[in-house]
C-alpha cells in the first residue's frame, strides 16, 4: 500500500512479558453473562508454540478460516497461519455450506472447525469419500465430537490426520487433545470421540462437589492448570473468586464440565454441570438422551430440552430433530433403551438448527421457537 507509512529505520518493536494481554475477549455469554477473558502474551505464546509443533504448520500449508473474529478458536488460525508463513483461506457463509468445493479449489491443507459443521454436512451427505483428500490436519472443537461425524469426515478426509480438541477460553483456544482413527470406536463413550489428555506442561484434575481431588478412574468437575490458563476475568473479581480457585499451591481454573477419566487416564467429555436437569426426583444429562435419539433417527441434528417449565418447574421433555421422521416410531425405539423418565414427550421437526456466534446450535433460540410453535398451534 503507497499510503501506508513506512517503518521507521530506527523502529524497535515494544518490549512485552509474559504477563501483559494480548487480547481480550468475552465469551458468548451461553452459560451466563459474558465475561471478559484476558488472554496473556505468555498464555498465547505457549498455545501457539504447542500446536505449531504438534501439527508442523509450515509455509507450503493454507490454513481454513471458518469462524467468526468473535470466537476465540479464529485465533488458532491466524496466527498458525501468520508464525508460519502459511496462507489463511477466510471462508464465506456461503463457501461454508459446501466447504469441499472450497478446500479442493483453495487447497486447503489443515482444517480447523467445530463439529456442527461437519454433522450439517454428514446429514446432507455432502462429506463424500476422498471429497477432501487434500487435507493433511483436520481439527475439531468448540463442542462434543460424535464418532458419527468424525468417522464420516474420515472417509472424506482419508489422508489427514484427525484431531479432538478441546478447551474453554479462559484456558487459551484448546487445552486437551485426542487423536481419532476408523479404529478407535472402541474408546468411545455416549457415542462421542474422547477429549483426550492435556498438552504437555499442561495439568488437569477431578474435583467432586465437595472440591475434593479424586485420582485414578474417576468423575466430577475438570480443572485446568498451567500457562495457558489466565488467571482472572476482566476486572471482575466476583466472577473470578467463583471460577479459579487455589489447590496445593496452584490455580486452577473450574471449567463447569462433568467429565469422566479412564483408567489409562484418558478423559471423556460427560456434560456441563450447569446442562444437568433434575425431572420427576432424577437427575439427567440430556446428552445421554441426544445420543440415543441420533443412533435411532441416522442424524446427530438432535437437541433435547427441558419443555415445557411452569413457575421454573419442568413439566416435560421435548426433542428437536433437523431430519423428518415418524415421531411415534422413534419413541418406541427410545422406550426400549432409556428408562420412562427420560423419554420425551414429543418429538418437533425444525428445518434448520438456529446457530450462535460461535456455530454452535443456539439452544436458548430453540427454547423461543418451541414457544412460538406452541402460540401458533393454539
Amino acid at each position: 500500500d503507497a499510503s501506508a507509512r513506512p517503518i521507521p529505520r530506527d523502529y524497535t518493536p515494544p518490549k512485552l512479558s509474559d504477563g501483559d494481554i494480548a487480547y481480550l475477549l468475552f465469551t458468548s455469554g451461553s452459560t451466563g453473562e459474558p465475561k471478559g477473558v484476558a488472554v496473556s502474551h505468555g498464555n498465547l505464546r505457549t498455545y501457539v508454540g504447542t500446536v505449531n509443533g504438534l501439527y508442523a504448520y509450515g509455509p507450503d500449508d493454507v490454513h481454513s478460516q471458518t469462524f467468526e473474529l468473535t470466537f476465540d478458536l479464529s485465533v488458532h488460525d491466524i496466527m498458525c497461519a501468520f508464525t508460519t508463513g502459511g496462507c489463511l483461506v477466510r471462508m464465506s457463509g456461503a463457501e461454508l455450506l459446501s466447504p469441499l468445493a472450497v478446500i479442493r479449489k483453495q487447497g486447503i491443507t489443515c482444517w480447523f472447525s467445530v463439529p456442527s459443521l461437519a454433522s450439517m454436512l454428514a446429514t446432507q451427505g455432502a462429506l463424500t469419500d476422498a471429497g477432501a483428500a487434500g487435507l493433511r490436519v483436520s481439527l475439531f472443537c468448540g463442542e462434543a465430537l460424535p464418532v458419527s461425524v468424525a468417522d464420516a469426515w474420515l472417509r472424506a478426509a482419508p489422508n489427514a490426520v484427525l484431531e479432538n480438541l478441546y478447551g474453554p477460553t479462559e484456558a487459551t483456544i484448546a487445552f486437551t487433545r485426542q487423536r481419532w482413527s476408523a479404529e478407535g470406536n472402541g474408546q468411545a463413550r455416549l457415542g462421542l470421540v474422547p477429549i483426550g489428555a492435556a498438552f504437555a506442561g499442561q495439568e488437569t484434575e477431578i474435583i467432586d462437589a465437595q472440591d475434593r481431588v479424586q485420582r485414578g478412574a474417576a468423575s466430577g468437575e475438570l480443572l485446568l492448570s498451567g500457562a495457558q490458563v489466565t488467571g482472572a476475568y476482566w476486572r471482575d473479581p466476583d466472577n473470578t473468586q467463583r471460577r479459579y480457585l487455589e489447590l496445593d499451591g496452584r490455580r486452577w481454573y473450574r471449567t463447569g464440565d462433568l467429565v469422566e477419566r479412564g483408567e489409562d487416564g484418558t478423559l471423556y467429555f460427560v456434560g456441563r454441570l450447569d446442562s444437568q436437569i433434575k425431572f420427576r426426583g432424577y437427575r439427567i444429562e440430556l446428552r445421554e438422551i441426544e445420543n440415543e435419539l441420533s443412533q435411532i433417527i441416522g442424524s446427530e441434528l438432535v437437541v433435547v430440552l427441558p419443555w415445557p417449565k411452569q413457575d421454573q418447574e419442568i413439566k416435560a421433555l421435548t426433542a428437536i430433530v433437523a431430519i423428518k421422521c415418524d415421531a411415534g416410531a422413534v419413541l418406541q425405539s427410545l422406550r426400549s433403551l432409556l428408562p420412562d423418565y427420560m423419554i420425551p414427550s414429543s418429538v418437533q421437526y425444525i428445518e434448520t438448527f438456529p446457530q450462535n456466534m460461535s456455530g454452535k446450535v443456539d439452544r436458548n433460540a430453540l427454547t423461543v421457537w418451541l414457544e412460538s410453535s406452541l402460540s401458533s398451534d393454539q
